[in-house]
């Protein structure tokens, strides 16, 4: 006897669990994982259209395929794919029909302009997205979190850290214990700028520790960010050290995260004065 076809309430509902265990995995720092759950849930979705997938209701669930796709654009980025990550956006942005879904939209398209290296234009799309999304979400902690970084990059530690403490606050409000330590993380960041050796190594730690407990995927991005601080307080040493344990812990990963503890890497080299590593490590 044949196996009866699943209702559309039967698969929004399995497609909602697909996208809550994908965005876990990415924010937990396993993105290949977190990708494969997304585009599962796209094809239960239908799409793209005429995919063979196993339901006609496409139409009818645009808002919540629009969701997976702004979920699944940072993957590609992560992995190397920065015109295929924003051309996802370009295709939830057909689908977006509520202001709130469009905060998401540009909270997600500002964080991948930065990682792309369009700083203005990040800043421009979550200085857009903030004022749409709802009060004390999770979405907005991330997003006021994403802008911190923003400013780090730019420099702007003042204007860092009073996002840190708008996202920290909600963050505590919601009991979101990962993104605390992330703030944690961001906040050693904004020391070292600072030029305060000590406060950096201290948020540091803290932010492993909690790292350690609710997201071990990331501990490799916190000692890449020690291995920063150990240079610029001169422990070439140490930083070395703090690098190579690094990259043992990212298990073959190949995100941005990776190219950057590379680069880093390269400049440790440099530092103790072995210019043919440097050369080697800058050019993987």
């Amino acid at each position: 006897m044949p196996t009866a076809r699943p209702g559309r309430p039967e698969i929004e509902a399995r497609v909602r669990a697909l996208h809550e265990r994908g965005v876990g995995a990415i924010n937990a720092g396993r993105i290949s994982s977190g990708g494969r759950l997304l585009r599962a849930g796209l094809r239960r979705l239908g799409w793209p259209v005429g995919s063979g997938a196993t339901t006609g209701d496409w139409a009818e669930l645009t808002a919540l395929t629009a969701r997976i796709l702004i979920s699944l654009a940072p993957v590609e980025i992560q992995l190397g794919r920065a015109d295929a990550g924003l051309g996802l956006l370009d295709e939830a942005e057909r689908l977006v029909v509520t202001p709130t879904d469009r905060g998401l939209l540009l909270q997600q398209r500002g964080l991948m302009l930065v990682l792309i290296g369009r700083l203005a234009d990040g800043l421009s799309a979550m200085d857009q997205a903030i004022p749409l999304l709802d009060p004390d979400s999770d979405v907005l902690a991330r997003t006021l979190l994403n802008r911190a970084m923003l400013h780090q990059i730019a420099g702007r530690v003042r204007l860092a850290l009073a996002d840190l403490d708008a996202s920290e606050a909600i963050a505590r409000a919601r009991g979101m214990e990962r993104l605390l330590a992330k703030v944690m993380h961001n906040r050693g960041y904004c020391a070292l700028l600072a030029g305060d050796i000590p406060g950096a190594l201290r948020d540091l730690e803290a932010a492993r520790a909690g790292f350690a407990r609710h997201a071990e995927q990331l501990l490799p991005v916190i000692a890449v960010d020690r291995a920063r601080v150990l240079l610029a307080a001169g422990l070439y040493t140490e930083a070395v050290a703090e690098l190579d344990a690094a990259l043992a812990l990212f298990r073959g990963q190949r995100t941005q995260e990776y190219g950057e503890a590379e680069l880093v890497r390269a400049q440790a080299a440099l530092a103790v004065g072995d210019s043919a590593g440097a050369r080697s490590w800058a050019g993987r």
